[in-house]
């Protein structure tokens, strides 16, 4: 009788889960709200760098007169054939305009950046971009097809979503909004540090251990006013103290301007000097009668962002240690249960297995059999 052979190890083992394979294509952080449209109902645009370039015959080429030519010319001239695309295809076509009432009744929103001092919004287009991993929570949600292979191409989206949700808390603890009563009672110190100073008239409090560097790394308006002040000290148009432009050895690692945030200033010149600025500071230029903390429009989040972020808070406050956060097995019940809390009627296990790995901290998704080469 012959025996069996017994297949090799990787042969035999399980294979990885679907959220786990690699992605087909690539969805950014924020893309154009017709594209994502589309990438719900074909498959026709998914790779759109291959469409945007020239392209080698499979059997090779002996002149560049084989090479075959892009399909579209760039990319301006792929979002005109995708728009089209959309407009033409009465399925997405519907999804797009229900997108749009979505967009109207503050479910979704277009990504509006920043503006400078100037007002203006480089590399933007205005009513064009949306949130995707938003947008495709929404689409889940109103049972529009959302495969698997486009859950997989967002992970990135849907992680970059998740750290600015964190790093927006974090921040909000850290540096918590002031009041002018607040304002008010700040500008009767002495004198302040250029870092407090910068802190509070855009209306956040200062901290104590002269962390303001920290807090100005993501903030374009804290960056701004800073690099304003610095320019006005070194043209002897603010006068501070306690700051020469020469680093000891401990800081010679440390940039001047940083250094800066440490000198003191008297708060009535800082304020009369900030007042003349081309920038719109929350303490200085806001009505008297005005007495609430400033606030930043919110992003809208759909229901199933606040789930997602509901179990992440749940799961990390009952398993500290990532390293003992249970397995999937238990996680996802916990979100099955309480999706009714947020509205969620029905959400399908591509969306349910996507969240399991997005909650996870970095360390508790280390681990595992290791799929071999063979």
């Amino acid at each position: 009788m012959a025996l069996t052979p017994t297949p090799p190890p990787w042969e035999t083992e399980t294979p990885p889960p679907p959220w786990e394979t690699e992605a087909k294509f690539f969805i950014g952080d924020r893309e154009p709200l017709f594209w994502l449209v589309s990438v719900l109902f074909t498959d026709k645009f998914w790779q759109r760098d291959v469409l945007t370039r020239a392209r080698f015959p499979l059997s090779g080429v002996s002149s560049l007169d084989e090479i075959l030519p892009a399909e579209y010319k760039d990319w301006s001239a792929m979002n005109q054939a995708v728009a089209a695309w959309v407009e033409s295809d009465p399925a997405a076509s519907a999804c797009f305009a229900h997108a749009k009432q979505a967009i109207a009744a503050g479910e979704l929103s277009w990504y509006s950046p920043e503006a400078d001092e100037w007002g203006d919004k480089p590399y933007h287009q205005p009513e064009r971009d949306v949130d995707s991993y938003s947008f495709l929570l929404w689409a889940e949600k109103h049972q529009y097809p959302v495969s698997q292979e486009v859950v997989n191409a967002a992970r990135g989206a849907a992680r970059m979503m998740v750290y600015r949700q964190q790093e927006a808390e974090k921040r909000a603890r850290a540096y918590p909004a002031i009041t002018q009563e607040d304002f008010a009672r700040l500008q009767k110190h002495p004198l302040w540090r250029v870092g407090e100073a910068i802190m509070y008239v855009i209306g956040r409090r200062a901290r104590n251990e002269g962390k303001e560097a920290e807090f100005g790394k993501d903030d374009k308006l804290f960056q701004r006013l800073h690099q304003f002040a610095y320019d006005a000290y070194t043209a002897g148009g603010l006068d501070v103290a306690g700051f020469t432009p020469i680093r000891t050895a401990e800081e010679e690692n440390t940039p001047l301007e940083v250094l800066f945030l440490e000198a003191k200033v008297r708060p009535a010149e800082f304020v009369g000097w900030a007042e003349g600025l081309p920038l719109t500071l929350p303490m200085l230029h806001q009505a008297a009668s005005e007495t609430s903390p400033p606030t930043t429009k919110p992003e809208p989040y759909t229901p199933e962002m606040r789930l997602l972020f509901a179990a992440m808070e749940h799961f990390a406050h009952a398993y500290p240690d990532p390293q003992n956060w249970p397995g999937k097995k238990n996680l996802t019940p916990w979100l099955v249960e309480n999706a009714p809390r947020f509205g969620i009627e029905k959400l399908s296990k591509n969306m349910y297995d996507a969240m399991d790995t997005l909650m996870r901290p970095i360390e508790a998704r280390v681990g595992g059999i290791k799929r071999k080469k063979g």
